[in-house]
Parts: structure tokens; sequence; C-alpha cells
């Protein structure tokens, strides 16, 4: 078993790196367990909207944000289709990262054992598999 202690901006950065975040998602900042993003709707009108994911747990392989929005967003946000994917899934007014089938799909050598937050630094406990 190992343990990786990684920061949230780490985090952001290899996953943009993977190509796992959406191009619909920029200007992300970090402070302590909040993330704040534009997501773009591709849509006329919002065209983006401003979030504010807080995290919250790890559950069940998924990291579990709540997320928040300004008033017009977040009626909107329950209208229109939020970008699903195998790796991301929004359920308000939750968002969950599946983090086990990211890391399956891309460095499949490694299972999660649990993941622990402390102060903007995920402790992630793994072990490899052969």
């Amino acid at each position: 078993m190992a343990l990786i202690k990684i920061s949230f901006a780490e985090i952001i950065d290899i996953l943009i790196a993977k190509g796992v975040i959406p191009d619909r998602i920029s200007n992300i900042e970090i402070d302590g367990s909040y993330i704040s993003f534009v997501y773009r709707t591709g849509k006329v009108f919002p065209s983006v909207i401003e979030v504010t994911l807080q995290y919250l747990e790890f559950e069940k392989g998924a990291l579990i944000f709540s997320i928040s929005t300004g008033w017009l967003a977040d009626k909107l946000l329950r209208v229109f289709p939020f970008e699903q994917s195998k790796y991301f899934q929004f359920d308000h007014p939750n968002i969950f990262i599946f983090v086990d089938t990211i890391i399956k799909d891309k460095f499949p050598v490694l299972q999660i054992e649990k993941i622990n937050f402390n102060k903007e630094r995920f402790e992630i406990n793994f072990f490899t598999i052969h």
C-alpha cells in the first residue's frame, strides 16, 4: 500500500493534462475545500455560469461536492442537463466525480483504498493491482 499527499491544484493539473476535465470548464480557482470555476453552457443565455463546489466527502469511489451558483444559474441548472459522463454526474445539489473510474481508465494498475481531506490536501491510500 502507498500514500500520496496531493493538493486540489495538483489534482486539477493532472486531470486537465489527462483530458478528464471538459473544455466547458475554465478559470478554476481553489480556496480550502472550495473550487470555483466558469462553466460554459453552450447556450445563448446564459453562455456561462459561475460555479463553486465545496468538497463534502469520498464515498463509494466518488468525490462528492456540493454545488453553489447564483439564483438564476441554480434555476437553469435544474432545467438544462449538465454534461454527464462516466467520470462526472450531477444530481442537484451535488456533483459526483468518480475517482475510481478515472483511476481504472487512466492508471489501470492502481486501486484507491481510501481518501482523506485535510486543509486543501488529499491523502490517498492506494495499492497496486497485478
